[in-house]
């Protein structure tokens, strides 16, 4: 059941400055009261999720009040958070046997923390092996040991909660798996050999481009391998640099991150771009993506108005005749306003926006986001000399063959159009 530590935390917020208030936990409120009701309250359970919901819905209404606004001038994620906290119909909550309740998501303390931390001292400990930094290989492994240890930790955790790493939130997950990974000596040095190629790349790069003016001045450059849905992600922050790469790109040879760098660092080029996108469609690439992208629970594409399960099996029978093979499919962790969907080749999944789980939401218009997606799956991109194209005019055309095409687009293109 939700925390009392949270409404603490809500009750607690004290934003800076009238324009940006932040009510902090609550978007974390409308995750927790989601899950539960889709996994169904148990009976004496109801009146402490109704508290929960009216206190936290109060709670915002009190610094809203406090600082003179209005629920709809909070941050959009927030305002979407507490606009769906307000929909719920305390009246008919979903009550479900204790006994017949689905597993509940289960939470390891430190977890994310833990990972990160090990995650910086990585990055740390490349710069230091780049440098050749007196004592950067005993400090190289007293990071493996850390590893070595948290991932016993977690299994212990697990076992004694009886669970397993698909009963953890998604990104607790993620962290779980990513640990599982580098618990293995070979991976280990596999990932710290590659970002010092990194380094090493980069030092190149930045001597031969120094008359270059679009090249940033940096106090220090860092890289890392990054659980994520992006291929790579730049960052420059108070003259700090920092590089992340998706794990597929850990079997990469030097070229291809010769390419990422200098993409990243200076306007990428369509032919780079091409190469990239076709490295991440490699065997290699997908098999270290699935295995970070972990299992999917069952319930995790049950809503709280719209079955997944279901309308995949519609969709796959009425326009693939039964001939598309099953993605992972779930229902995402935000509510979005333009982007409804997508499908991530690199771990075959279809993910769907929250926004779409609510009672209004005619279900042709899931089941039309749910095809889209599928059709992605099905065409895969066309590469041609410069890009790669995923919006062909197949896909057009096949998209257009949905039975309430014309509703559905109406009705998306209006929902974007809502705050």
């Amino acid at each position: 059941m939700a925390s009392s530590r949270l409404l603490s935390k809500l009750l607690g917020s004290k934003p800076k400055t009238k324009t940006n208030i932040r009510v902090s936990g609550l978007v974390k409120a409308m995750s927790l009261a989601r899950e539960q009701l889709t996994s169904g309250i148990p009976e004496n359970g109801v009146e402490e999720f109704r508290h929960f919901v009216t206190q936290t819905l109060a709670n915002t209404d009190q610094i809203c009040r406090t600082h003179l606004i209005k629920p709809q001038d909070l941050p959009a994620p927030s305002y979407r958070a507490y606009q769906y906290l307000k929909q719920i119909n305390l009246s008919q909550i979903p009550i479900v046997d204790k006994a017949s309740a689905p597993v509940q998501r289960i939470r390891i303390s430190n977890l994310n923390a833990a990972v990160r931390h090990i995650q910086q001292r990585v990055m740390e400990v490349t710069r230091e092996i780049y440098h050749g930094t007196p004592g950067a290989r005993k400090h190289m492994r007293e990071v493996q040991n850390t590893v070595a240890q948290q991932n016993a930790y977690l299994q212990l955790m697990l076992k004694k909660k009886k669970a397993e790493i698909v009963d953890l939130p998604p990104r607790s997950a993620s962290s779980a798996l990513w640990l599982n990974y580098l618990s293995d000596d070979e991976n280990y040095q596999t990932v710290i050999d590659q970002l010092v190629t990194c380094c090493e790349i980069y030092e190149d790069f930045r001597k031969k481009s120094r008359a270059s003016k679009r090249i940033p001045v940096l106090k220090h450059m860092s890289f890392e391998f990054l659980p994520m849905s992006a291929l790579y992600r730049w960052r420059v922050k108070d003259g700090l640099g920092q590089m992340s790469f998706h794990p597929g790109f850990i079997c990469a040879n030097k070229e291809i991150f010769e390419i990422i760098i200098s993409s990243a660092i200076l306007r990428r080029n369509s032919k780079n771009a091409l190469k990239i996108r076709q490295f991440s469609s490699s065997t290699a690439f997908m098999e270290i993506a699935k295995m970070l992208e972990g299992e999917i629970r069952p319930d995790d594409a049950v809503g709280q108005f719209h079955d997944l399960n279901e309308l995949f099996e519609d969709v796959n029978q009425q326009y693939f005749r039964n001939r598309c093979e099953r993605p992972k499919i779930k229902w995402g962790s935000r509510i979005t306003r333009r982007k409804f969907g997508m499908y991530l080749p690199t771990s075959d999944t279809v993910v769907v926006s929250l926004s779409l789980d609510q009672q209004y939401v005619p279900r042709y218009v899931v089941a039309f986001i749910l095809y889209h997606e599928l059709l992605h799956k099905q065409l895969g991109m066309k590469d041609t000399a410069k890009r790669q194209i995923a919006h062909t005019s197949k896909f057009r055309q096949m998209e257009k063959q949905f039975v309430k095409y014309n509703e559905a687009q109406r009705f998306l293109e209006k929902l974007a159009r809502t705050r």
